[in-house]
């Protein structure tokens, strides 16, 4: 994953969901560690479906729980 697009993706995250990502790594599970509710991580995901005209697979969602995951779709268009 490029640190561009880490650093991108962080961003977005704190800025929807109102929480620093700290110390999180791009592996780490964004929503367990960081207290978000599943309904806010979904709503992360439809602003990053927008921002990089991509769209996750409805049936894989709970997948796309980590920058890393994220990141690796964006960039290669698979999970």
């Amino acid at each position: 994953m490029s640190r561009d697009l880490e650093n991108e993706l962080r961003e977005m995250f704190e800025s929807v969901t109102g929480r620093e990502t700290g110390d999180c790594g791009p592996g780490d599970d964004l929503v367990a560690a960081l207290g978000v509710d599943s309904l806010t991580g979904l709503r992360f995901l439809a602003h990053t479906e927008k921002k990089y005209d991509v769209r996750f697979p409805d049936e894989q969602l709970s997948g796309f729980r980590t920058l890393a995951s994220i990141a690796r779709f964006i960039e290669k268009g698979q999970p």
